[in-house]
């Protein structure tokens, strides 16, 4: 498989917990412009960032696995007939749905297969001479699936430099919010837990595992104090 031509690709780098200061510090700048799909692979992790961006002010969307069918259509139709827009989502919408003039696919999980990525980033540049970008968020010590893509004949993803100093420093705020709000502590709890669990799933098993993670560190980037 091979993905879409018309379509930029890039990668940012992130420490834990960047990853969602990243987010939120790109989709405050970018959601009245952009029609934007942000992939994340555990249905809890897309619930949690999902509620977390709405109680921080960004408004979004979330469809995956565990919502019902109605509710899936409704966002669905929400999203297609919107310009700006922002979707949170898990595989269940990286194939199958016709979804017109996406500008970007943003995957904060990386996908667990090659055909996963050429799935998801088919989202946008569609359609005769389409244009889009996709752009890949890795922990540092995943940058070896980058050697993956090339397999996708990729000659070479651009890399996004981002310093910590660039992104909003919202740490504090969120541990705040996770301790305070029940509903929203456990969904944190959650989407760690289901987030651990995921990573079970990738192909490349070298680069992706358990082991490699400073689980410490890594609840720290759900707003967690420690590990539950």
């Amino acid at each position: 498989m091979k993905t879409v031509q018309g379509l930029e690709q890039g990668f940012i780098a992130v420490s834990y917990k960047n990853r969602f200061k990243f987010l939120y510090s790109f989709l405050r700048k970018n959601t009245q412009t952009m029609k934007i799909m942000i992939f994340i692979n555990s249905c809890a992790c897309a619930q949690y960032f999902s509620d977390l961006l709405n109680f921080l002010n960004i408004d979004n969307q979330v469809l995956h696995g565990k919502l019902k069918q109605a509710k899936r259509t409704q966002v669905m139709n929400s999203f297609r007939k919107n310009n700006q827009s922002v979707l949170i989502c898990t595989d269940v919408a990286s194939r199958g749905l016709d979804i017109p003039f996406v500008d970007l696919v943003l995957q904060i999980d990386a996908p667990i297969s090659l055909d996963k990525y050429v799935h998801r980033v088919g989202r946008t540049a569609r359609g005769h001479l389409g244009k889009g970008r996709s752009l890949i968020v890795l922990y540092e010590h995943e940058i070896g699936f980058l050697q993956d893509l090339k397999k996708l004949g990729l000659e070479e993803i651009k890399e996004f430099l981002v310093p910590e100093s660039k992104m909003v420093d919202i740490d504090e705020t969120i541990e705040n919010l996770v301790k305070k709000n029940y509903e929203l502590n456990q969904a944190a709890k959650d989407a760690f837990k289901q987030t651990l669990q995921s990573f079970s799933n990738h192909n490349n098993k070298e680069v992706f595992s358990v082991m490699n993670l400073d689980i410490k560190h890594f609840a720290k980037g759900f707003g967690l104090d420690v590990p539950p």
